[in-house]
């Protein structure tokens, strides 16, 4: 047979496969993509949890504040109501207020006019026990102390 070393050619070079280095090749992109991957879901894993962290607390602190300004609304509430209260209160005593203070006018008019009557009274009593004493004096003077004799009937 004929070939080509027969008749005196060199012999060709064997083709070397160079595949080997570019799986290597592959082999470590993979690697350093994995690893990298892997980074990336730890990151965005500890980004989560640091989130969902953060957005617990806030709710939680506006659970708090709105619990707060629920019981601020209430005891604002109460206070309106009390106030209302009180505002009526404080109408009904002025309006008493006002009427014991005419009656204690009143009263004292009518004390004043009584203790004037009375000062007229005793003065009018006064002049008439004087009478009396001298009326009495009058009579004895006349008599000439005839209540101590006795009369015959």
């Amino acid at each position: 047979p004929c070939t080509l070393r027969t008749w005196g050619a060199p012999a060709g070079t064997v083709y070397e496969s160079h595949s080997g280095s570019i799986i290597d090749l592959l082999e470590d992109l993979r690697e350093k993509a994995t690893t990298e991957l892997a980074k990336a879901r730890k990151q965005e894993s500890t980004s989560t949890h640091n989130y969902e962290m953060l957005r617990q607390s806030l709710e939680d602190e506006l659970a708090q504040q709105n619990k707060e300004i629920a019981k601020a609304k209430a005891a604002k509430a109460a206070a309106l109501e009390t106030k209302a209260a009180a505002e009526g209160d404080l109408g009904v005593t002025k309006k008493n207020l006002a009427a014991t203070e005419a009656a204690l006018e009143e009263v004292n008019a009518g004390c004043a006019a009584a203790a004037s009557d009375h000062k007229a009274s005793m003065k009018s009593r006064a002049a008439e026990l004087e009478a009396l004493a001298s009326a009495k004096q009058a009579i004895v003077e006349k008599t000439g102390a005839a209540e101590g004799h006795a009369y015959a009937s």
